[in-house]
């Protein structure tokens, strides 16, 4: 059984963590560039179904994380790693074809390895 505990605060921690990066304090003008060439940040809010689809996003990845730690007793860290290697691997092939630029696809994997080990990390607070 996949623990609830170290998700729900693996997924507050991520939240957390997506409201900086994503905002003036770090990447939001950038990103705003990159993926809306032109255009910016200045269009109209996105609403809640991104940050919908996000969060469940998420919180799949919580519990495949901790299903792959718990059925080979890997450690979280390494887990944890390879989970990221595959994610940035998987999103060049979107990024080539949709011909984005290389900052977009730093911005936006650079924020999903951090999450990665972030959640890591807590998991690993909760001795997973």
């Amino acid at each position: 059984m996949v623990p609830i505990i170290p998700i729900i605060c693996g997924l507050a921690v991520v939240e957390v963590i997506g409201a900086l990066w994503y905002s003036t304090i770090m990447f939001a003008e950038a990103w705003g560039r990159y993926a809306f060439p032109g255009e910016g940040l200045s269009g109209s809010p996105p609403g809640m179904q991104p940050l919908a689809i996000t969060f469940l996003g998420n919180g799949l990845m919580a519990a495949a994380m901790l299903f792959i730690i718990q059925t080979t007793s890997a450690n979280v860290f390494y887990v944890a790693m390879l989970m990221s290697v595959f994610q940035a691997a998987m999103q060049m092939a979107h990024f080539a074809f949709e011909k984005r630029h290389i900052m977009l696809y730093v911005i936006d994997v650079g924020y999903d390895i951090v999450i990665i080990f972030a959640m890591a990390f807590v998991f690993s607070l909760f001795g997973v």
